[in-house]
């Protein structure tokens, strides 16, 4: 997949200063790198089952905003329990993170920024039980903050969603950001298929499309887990004295737009020059 690195989110036009909550945006994710994906070339490189696979989720997340759709109802009404607003770095659901114990899955949802795009996001995770034994943890970091072994866990990655309750960019995050114990990129990618929530707490429809979106945003999801490897790499020989795991100036380490009606188009788009191609 072609990355290319623009300027990192959050830098104003010249001669224009930030605004505060640009300013707060552009501090935790001032070392990130930000993908821009070729999403034709991205999807012509995967194989027929990989397209179908996020094709069947398309199909997926689109029945579940239907069905929300038709009582006034967003991903954010689901999740957050009815509050009239969100406080800063509460997880909600409020009683307790989204679990499925079968699964070995996890998410939450909550906002800590003062961004005037962003109303908050969903971390997933993946864990003890859900990781194979072949998926093994990275060994180039000191591990001394790390979970013990057999409370292992990974984060996967991070789903913003506007104000409107649409999804528009996923991103990553260093592993002090949730104390996780850090897998490389490599082993990080065969833990997505491992995430599903499959019941019905806090919400059905939530759970099916949160389920489903590893599947169909995959290609820009890898772009930013092995981009996220590059920016701790990069960032370790630029401050060799340190712990970079550990460090919190690294927070966003990498960042990937998304744009759901985009994807899909594409996505026909790719399956059908193949039925012709047939």
């Amino acid at each position: 997949m072609n990355a290319n690195e623009p300027d990192s989110p959050g830098n104003s036009e010249e001669g224009t200063a930030p605004t505060s909550e640009q300013a707060a945006v552009a501090a935790d994710a001032q070392f990130a790198k930000v993908v821009e994906l070729d999403l034709p070339q991205a999807l012509a490189a995967l194989d027929q089952r990989a397209l179908d696979s996020m094709r069947s989720a398309s199909d997926e997340m689109t029945e579940c905003m239907r069905v929300l759709q038709k009582v006034d109802r967003t991903l954010i009404h689901e999740v957050i329990d009815g509050e009239p607003s969100l406080e800063f770095y509460t997880h909600y659901p409020k009683t307790d993170d989204v679990r499925d114990e079968s699964n070995h899955s996890q998410y939450y949802y909550h906002h800590h920024r003062n961004d005037p795009q962003e109303h908050g996001h969903f971390h997933l995770y993946v864990r003890d039980g859900g990781i194979p034994k072949g998926v093994t943890p990275s060994k180039k970091f000191s591990r001394k903050k790390w979970p013990p072994k057999d409370e292992q866990f990974a984060q996967l990655f991070v789903i913003s969603l506007d104000q409107h309750g649409q999804p528009y960019q996923v991103f990553t995050n260093n592993r002090w950001v949730a104390h996780e114990t850090f897998f490389e990129a490599p082993q990080l990618i065969q833990l997505l298929d491992r995430f599903k929530v499959d019941h019905a707490w806090p919400s059905w429809p939530l759970n099916r499309w949160i389920s489903a979106f590893p599947v169909f945003f995959r290609p820009q999801i890898e772009a930013a887990i092995i981009a996220r490897d590059k920016v701790i790499d990069r960032y370790a020989r630029d401050n060799p004295k340190g712990h970079v795991l550990e460090d919190e100036k690294l927070e966003v380490t990498s960042i990937a737009k998304i744009d759901f009606q985009q994807q899909l188009a594409a996505l026909e788009h790719e399956l059908e020059k193949r039925c012709h191609s047939n």
